[in-house]
């Protein structure tokens, strides 16, 4: 950015029009290789624990990967530093020096090749196979072992997660280019074709050496909060993003007994579409209409741009409450084994056992307190009445629970 910065043009684009700007643009990609290197070589470090006989494959891929990444480094130097010798002896752009341009962006797009890969393989996870290269891909840029190893989220909250990282990073760049960078060329340029004698500070024997030094003091500001300021912005955006996604997500609607107990009858939809592995039904027979439009629903599912289930409440005889007992009273158990319920609360959680053979599945007892109070309330208010009054009563709740 400094050396867009340093044609003084209203925007960045602009500077651009320049061909000496265009290859100063180019050392972008040596900025990059060497913060690959630089990750390369911090990683044996943090990691070193994890280094010993059992892990050669670890060893092998951090030791490939520093040189590798040196490799690459020292290419783009040197590839860099022959451009710019072969401009400078010609005095302009001659076809030795185009030619020289156009191998190092052809190198540059060697290197980048690996990137798009693995930047098509993120928004289409589908097309994740068991395949060798896939794998070999994914050890080279992940590893073995890293945080979420195995999850596929869908097509949607990936764009989501890039369009938030565009926003912060974006962001960025645009604070630090015009109220960072752009108001620092013109005292930079001051300070380089101004002498010694020039100073009218008391203190100017600091910087007698040479104007760099002033130039380094004078940036070394600028570059510290241009290394900080991502958190920075991240930290704004995130509580807004974060707000507006739980909106739209419905967080926090359990907020009463009375808001659990409504929602209790479809925890066995969502318990058998998170956490139970889906029943995928191959179409044998059937039309090629058919088998396409299974296809593409696959497709959506895979992707998260359809849910395969709607919501359906706990008595439907499409939910396995038998599968969803297990889960919730192995839950249960566990909540006890880690000392955060006691035997008490326990046996109050606990889904009872179907005794009965029955399909409606039994609720928790601290679902059915209320209740229980409520109905003999009931019972007690309404013991004297006729059988065609209450009949009319029963109809008049089931309807208004209908509709």
């Amino acid at each position: 950015m400094a050396g867009l910065a340093w044609e003084e043009k209203k925007y960045p684009w602009l500077a651009l029009d320049n061909k000496d700007v265009k290859v100063r643009v180019l050392s972008l990609f040596i900025t990059w290789s060497g913060m690959r290197l630089f990750h390369a070589l911090l990683e044996p470090a943090m990691e070193f624990s994890r280094v010993s006989r059992q892990t050669s494959r670890l060893v092998l891929r951090m030791v490939l990967r520093i040189l590798v990444a040196a490799a690459w480094t020292g290419a783009f130097v040197l590839c860099y530093t022959r451009i710019w010798v072969q401009r400078n002896h010609d005095k302009h752009w001659s076809n030795e020096a185009n030619r020289r341009v156009t191998f190092f962006l052809g190198l540059a797009f060697l290197y980048g090749l690996p990137e798009l890969v693995e930047l098509v393989l993120f928004f289409l996870p589908c097309i994740w196979l068991n395949s060798k290269v896939f794998d070999l891909l994914s050890w080279w840029f992940h590893g073995d072992c890293y945080i979420g190893q195995g999850l596929r989220e869908g097509l949607v909250d990936r764009i989501k997660y890039v369009l938030f990282w565009v926003l912060v990073l974006g962001s960025k760049f645009t604070v630090s280019y015009f109220l960072q960078i752009k108001p620092m060329i013109s005292t930079t340029k001051e300070l380089l074709d101004s002498t010694i004698a020039d100073y009218e500070w008391d203190w100017q024997a600091i910087f007698s050496v040479s104007n760099k030094f002033t130039i380094g003091l004078l940036w070394l500001p600028v570059v510290l909060i241009y290394l900080a300021d991502t958190q920075v912005w991240y930290s704004f955006y995130s509580p807004f993003v974060g707000a507006a996604m739980g909106l739209l997500q419905l967080l926090g609607e359990i907020r009463n007994i009375e808001q659990l107990r409504w929602r209790f009858r479809f925890f066995a939809t969502a318990t058998q579409f998170n956490l139970l592995p889906q029943e995928e039904i191959m179409i044998t027979g059937g039309s090629l209409r058919e088998k396409l439009c299974e296809a593409i629903h696959q497709l959506k599912v895979r992707c998260g741009l359809q849910r395969p289930f709607k919501m359906v409440e706990l008595e439907s005889n499409k939910v396995k409450a038998n599968e969803f007992a297990l889960i919730w009273n192995e839950t249960v158990t566990t909540f006890r084994e880690e000392d955060i319920i006691s035997d008490e609360e326990v046996g109050v959680l606990q889904l009872p056992p179907n005794s009965w053979e029955i399909r409606v599945i039994r609720w928790p007892c601290f679902l059915l307190g209320n209740e229980l109070l409520r109905a003999l309330n009931l019972a007690m208010d309404f013991y004297d009445k006729p059988d065609n009054w209450l009949w009319y009563k029963i109809c008049k709740k089931s309807i208004g629970v209908v509709l």
